[in-house]
């Protein structure tokens, strides 16, 4: 990105790392819209909890997934003023969304008794 940002074109940056130059224009526009904002993902979760989140530094799946983990039952999270059970309740179906991790299986959901494997995996009946 630093060749990118001295006006370097991608047709000269690509031959110095072996990549292709539409390789080097998707890693540049992919860490300016990293710079820009918020990592796509984050556009699932309402402006509220989003914003909550945002405010504490947790702008990535990874540091959200940290911060819900720090404390058994996300009672971390519910430490930020303004964060509440709803929002404890969406981040983890949200997590459960983004990583197909079962420790943020939804189970507040009717469905969930008996639920496994990853988000969109169909369940095969033994009978």
């Amino acid at each position: 990105m630093s060749a990118s940002r001295a006006g370097e074109p991608a047709e000269d940056i690509a031959p110095n790392h072996g990549l292709s130059v539409e390789r080097i224009r998707q890693i540049v526009a992919a860490a300016e819209g990293l710079e820009r904002g918020r990592p796509e993902a984050f556009d699932y979760l309402g402006r509220r909890t989003r914003d909550l989140l945002e405010r504490q530094g947790w702008t990535t799946v990874p540091l959200v997934r940290d911060a819900y983990l720090a404390v058994p039952g996300g009672e971390r999270l519910l430490q930020v003023p303004g964060f509440g059970r709803k929002s404890l309740r969406e981040v983890r179906r949200w997590l459960w969304l983004q990583i197909g991790d079962p420790r943020f299986e939804d189970l507040d959901s009717p469905n969930a008794a008996g639920r496994s494997g990853a988000p969109g995996q169909t369940m095969r009946s033994n009978g």
